[in-house]
């Protein structure tokens, strides 16, 4: 799959996912959630509904994007924030917070913590796109300056791989406002680890 570049960017435009799921399943699944989303990709009871993604109407082939998907809405806490995954490329990733009430602090700007996690599970996306389908990474440190009061409707986050490796990664992700204002950077260190020794 070809990606598509946003005029005058490095990193892919940003593309919208549609995820379908048999009417069962999602009763099932929506329970655990109240982020529609998050609930079509949960896994249904009695072995998982596979994942289908729909962009412009047209399925997408693109394993690497559906693992990727399905790694990210994994995380609970993510789906409970309300945080979309919306274009992968290796070593590439980027996602969207529609900004809620729940998520300001007492002054109405996004709580840093919000932001953080935008950015530290938008930049795990990024390094999963460059791990085996048996490996996850995990964030062993990150540094995050605040640079501009993060603001809504939406928050974007670009991450990017700056160096992978065997064992060990790094990775950078940026939060910008609406008005293109860079809110956040944030740098990080993650551990590439088997799945099977997390169990």
């Amino acid at each position: 799959m070809t990606e598509e570049f946003a005029a005058g960017s490095t990193h892919p435009a940003p593309r919208r996912f549609a995820f379908t799921l048999p009417a069962d399943d999602f009763k099932r699944a929506f329970k655990y959630t109240h982020f529609p989303v998050c609930a079509l990709l949960l896994q249904a009871s009695g072995g998982g509904a596979k994942l289908q993604q729909k962009w412009d109407g047209e399925t997408m082939g693109d394993k690497l994007t559906e693992e990727v998907a399905a790694r990210y809405y994994e995380a609970p806490f993510v789906c409970d924030l309300g945080m979309e995954l919306v274009s992968v490329a290796p070593g590439v990733a980027v996602s969207h917070l529609n900004v809620a009430e729940n998520h300001l602090q007492q002054d109405g700007f996004v709580h840093a913590g919000v932001v953080a996690t935008l950015a530290d599970h938008t930049g795990g996306a990024a390094a999963w796109t460059q791990v085996a389908p048996d490996q996850t990474v995990l964030t062993i440190e990150f540094k995050i300056q605040f640079l501009n009061p993060a603001r809504g409707p939406r928050l974007s986050c670009t991450a990017r791989v700056l160096r992978p490796g065997g064992r060990i990664t790094a990775a950078e992700a940026e939060v910008t406002n609406p008005d293109g204002t860079l809110a956040a950077k944030l740098t990080m260190t993650l551990a590439i680890v088997e799945k099977a020794k997390l169990k």
